[in-house]
């Protein structure tokens, strides 16, 4: 069998290099064999009343992020969620929750029932749009359940919020839940309560919490914000190696320092700095495989990519620091005799019973 391999033989066209540089998730264009961004956004459902005005670095790297054009964001006021009114109108940026249970009728589904309704146009990445959506909710269960660990807990547990509190934050979850969200942004003291059986239908994060998810999300789509509030870009090796560099600042000094010395061995050594760097940019890459396939469905193939994904980690790491080695022990001139600074019993094993030596 042939492998096939795509022929480049335009790569002086600029149209042919901005779809390579911006490569489109829905348009049939481009080159076949690249790594391409997928057209699913991420959902994020902003619980407000709870979000109190912060000036904080990382509450103004989530407001940031939430503008980008693959997040869709929405928010829910959960004090009106009890509400029966229907006479205003949905408000943009908000999705709007009544308790619908009196209206549902003889053949509706035992127990409480919310509607929800959002106004929003929501693009989606191949020209079409979404200009409204509604539904409903049924979480008697769900209640049930939050109601029977509320009375559970350790008085230590729950000092902060009340069964009331527990009951609407599982109401709005069954809501992010049915309505498409990823995650539910809330910092109301019941999101704290990890016990409650919210958090296994739905991810709660406090705004702090979701930056690092809502990032590596924008990274797997090959977006690569160096300073999102300035929609500043990278490319994705040159993002991974600033990684490493604001990982481990003191190698920045490095770089500056062999760049103005003119030697042999400073060039040596700085072939190898440059060669340590791209392996521990390899790793984070790595590392940011094995988050995006833990978070998959767990299936076999899946759970057999995060091995290898976890292998490669860990060579690249073992490989970044090797390298980092060999480059301070050329440039502090330790030049001496393997032999002298090792041993040869380092490489021999001691013998007993049931053992071989290694010949």
């Amino acid at each position: 069998m042939r492998i096939f391999r795509e022929l480049h033989q335009s790569d002086d066209n600029p149209f042919r290099r901005e779809h390579r540089r911006k490569p489109s998730p829905t348009k049939d264009e481009g080159d076949l064999f690249i790594h391409r961004p997928s057209p699913r956004k991420i959902r994020i459902l902003l619980d407000i009343e709870t979000l109190a005005e912060d000036t904080s670095e990382p509450v103004q790297l989530f407001e940031a992020l939430i503008q980008q054009q693959r997040v869709f964001a929405l928010e829910i006021e959960t004090s009106t969620i009890a509400s029966t009114d229907y006479s205003t109108p949905v408000r943009q940026g908000m999705i709007r929750v009544r308790d619908t249970t009196a209206v549902q009728g003889s053949f509706g589904y035992p127990g409480p029932q919310y509607g929800w309704s959002i106004a929003d146009r929501d693009a989606h990445l191949d020209g079409s749009s979404t200009m409204q959506k509604g539904g409903s909710s049924h979480p008697l269960r769900q209640i049930g359940e939050t109601v029977a660990v509320y009375r559970n807990l350790e008085r230590r547990h729950r000092t902060e919020f009340r069964l009331h509190d527990a009951v609407a934050q599982a109401i709005v979850g069954e809501v992010a839940r049915d309505a498409g969200f990823d995650i539910l942004v809330s910092e109301a003291p019941v999101s704290a309560c990890r016990f409650l059986p919210v958090h296994d239908r739905v991810v709660v994060l406090s705004r702090a919490e979701a930056v690092p998810v809502i990032a590596h999300y924008l990274r797997r789509q090959h977006i690569f914000l160096f300073d999102p509030c300035m929609n500043g870009h990278f490319s994705r090796h040159d993002f991974y190696k600033q990684a490493v560099h604001s990982l481990a600042p003191a190698m920045r000094g490095w770089e500056a320092r062999l760049g103005l010395a003119l030697s042999e061995v400073s060039e040596a050594v700085q072939a190898r700095y440059f060669t340590a760097v791209n392996r521990l940019a390899r790793a984070l890459e790595s590392r940011d495989d094995l988050i995006w396939s833990l978070g998959s469905h767990l299936t076999q193939a899946v759970r057999d990519d995060c091995v290898d994904d976890f292998d490669h980690l860990l060579l690249m790491l073992c490989g970044g620091v090797d390298v980092m080695a060999r480059a301070l022990h050329l440039a502090l001139g330790l030049d001496a005799d393997p032999q002298e600074v090792r041993p040869p019993s380092f490489i021999s094993t001691r013998t007993g019973r049931g053992t071989r030596p290694i010949s």
